[in-house]
C-alpha cells in the first residue's frame, strides 16, 4: 500500500524513459520485469479506492496559503478607495466625465463597504461601477473583481487569479485613456488630471499584488477627514495616507462634487426607467429637474423637494401611480 503512493512518480519516470529510448526501455522491460510494475500503474485508479482513508494525499496544484479573507477585503478596498476618489476627482475636472465620476462613485461605495466589513453589499456596487461607463471601462474588465464577492463567503482564492487580472486591465485602460482625459480637463487642471490618472494605475497596479504569494501589505485607511498624502502629485506606492486633517474649504468643496454626481447619476436612473414606461412618466421626472434647477439656495431645495414627495406620492395620483414612480422615487433620493 505504502509502495503504491509512489506509483505516480514511478509511472511518469517510465515514461521518460520510454520516450527517450524506446529500445533500451524495451529491453529493460523483459530483462527486469518491469512489466509488473507498468500494469500496477495502469490499474492504480481502482486500488486508489482500496487504501487506507488516513493515507495522505497531496495535489500540485494546491493553493498556497495566504492572508485571511477579511484582511485581503479591507486592503483591497483601501486601495480601491483611493483609486476611486482619485477618478471623481478626474471626473469633475472634465467636460465629459460624467461616466467616470459614475464609476468613481459606485466603486468607492463598494470600497467603503469593503474597509468596513459589510462584503455583502460590494458586489451590487461593483456591478454598478461596470455599467455606469461602458463605453469609457468595458464591463468585462470589472468581471473579475465582481466575482470576488460572488461567493457565501468573500475573496475565495479560486478567484484571486481573475481579480488581479482584473485590476490589471482597468490599470491598462486608464494608461491608454491617459491622454484623452488630460485633453478634455479644464485648462487650469489638465497637469492635476495627469497625476490623478497616474496615481489611478499606481493604485490599481498595487491592489493587484495583494492576490500574488508573499505580497500582501495592509495599506492605512484614507477615508473620511484624513488628507491623503502626494494630493496633486505622484504619490509613490509605498508612500499612504497621513493622519493630517483636510482644510475645512477642501473637505466641503469635495462632498459638493461628489453629491453633485449622486444626483446627476440618480437623474439619469430616474429617466432611463421613465423612458421604458412611456411619455408620461418622463414628463414627470423631467418636470422635477426642470422645477429643481430653478432653486437657488439649498434651504428653498428643501422645500420644494418636501412639496414634491407629497404630489407625487402614488397614493396622491390614482390612476397614475405607475406613471409617477420614477419621479417619486428621484425625490425622495434626493432629499436624503
Amino acid at each position: 500500500i505504502v509502495a503504491t503512493s509512489y506509483l505516480p512518480v514511478l509511472a511518469a519516470f517510465m515514461a521518460v524513459l520510454a520516450t527517450a529510448s524506446p529500445r533500451w526501455f524495451g529491453r529493460r522491460v523483459a530483462k527486469r520485469g518491469c512489466l509488473q510494475a507498468a500494469l500496477l500503474v495502469a490499474l492504480l485508479p481502482q486500488l486508489r479506492p482500496l487504501l487506507p482513508a488516513a493515507l495522505p494525499r497531496t495535489s500540485a496544484f494546491a493553493v498556497p496559503s495566504g492572508p485571511a479573507a477579511g484582511a485581503l477585503v479591507q486592503a483591497l478596498g483601501r486601495e480601491l478607495w483611493v483609486a476611486a476618489d482619485e477618478m471623481l476627482n478626474v471626473g469633475a475636472w472634465s467636460s465629459t466625465g460624467q461616466a467616470l465620476g459614475n464609476i468613481g462613485i459606485a466603486l468607492r461605495n463598494g470600497a467603503d463597504y469593503m474597509c468596513d466589513g459589510s462584503w455583502e453589499d460590494v458586489q451590487g456596487e461593483l456591478e454598478t461601477a461596470a455599467a455606469s461607463g461602458t463605453y469609457f471601462l468595458p464591463t468585462a474588465d470589472f468581471q473579475g473583481l465582481v466575482d470576488l464577492f460572488g461567493y457565501e463567503q468573500p475573496a475565495p482564492s479560486i478567484e484571486w487569479s481573475n481579480a488581479r487580472a482584473s485590476l490589471l486591465r482597468l490599470a491598462a485602460q486608464f494608461d491608454q485613456r491617459a491622454a484623452q482625459l488630460v485633453d478634455a480637463a479644464r485648462p487650469d487642471k489638465k497637469e492635476a488630471t495627469n497625476l490623478s490618472v497616474m496615481v489611478i494605475c499606481e493604485r490599481l497596479r498595487k491592489a493587484a499584488t495583494l492576490f500574488e504569494p508573499g505580497k500582501f501589505y495592509m495599506p492605512f485607511d484614507p477615508r473620511d477627514n484624513v488628507a491623503r498624502q502626494g494630493r496633486e502629485r505622484p504619490r509613490s506606492p509605498d508612500s499612504m495616507p497621513s493622519g493630517s486633517q483636510v482644510p475645512e474649504m477642501y473637505s466641503e468643496t469635495k462632498s459638493a462634487e461628489i453629491r453633485r454626481f449622486k444626483e446627476q447619476a440618480w437623474i439619469d436612473e430616474a429617466v432611463a426607467t421613465a423612458t421604458k414606461l412611456g411619455l408620461g412618466a418622463l414628463s414627470t421626472v423631467f418636470s422635477v429637474q426642470e422645477e429643481l434647477e430653478m432653486v437657488t439656495d439649498e434651504s428653498g431645495k428643501n422645500a420644494v423637494l418636501r412639496r414634491l414627495v407629497r404630489d407625487l406620492h402614488p397614493d396622491q395620483n390614482p390612476g397614475r401611480e405607475t406613471e409617477v414612480i420614477p419621479a417619486f422615487q428621484l425625490v425622495q433620493k434626493l432629499r436624503k
